[in-house]
């Protein structure tokens, strides 16, 4: 698993409740889910396929 960071600079966009990514490319084409973590334990979305076409 690759963790992803806010980086405007690269195209990698978190806000809130949202990831964009601009500029992909076929390399970030794969899985991405959501986690969250605080005292309370680990949160995890469900899988979403990014295909770059």
């Amino acid at each position: 698993d690759l963790i992803i960071h806010d980086n405007a600079k690269k195209g990698v966009i978190v806000q809130k409740y949202s990831l964009a990514l601009r500029q992909v490319d076929r390399f970030q084409a794969g899985n991405y889910k959501c986690i969250a973590s605080n005292v309370e334990g680990d949160g995890y979305s469900a899988n979403v396929e990014l295909k770059i076409m």
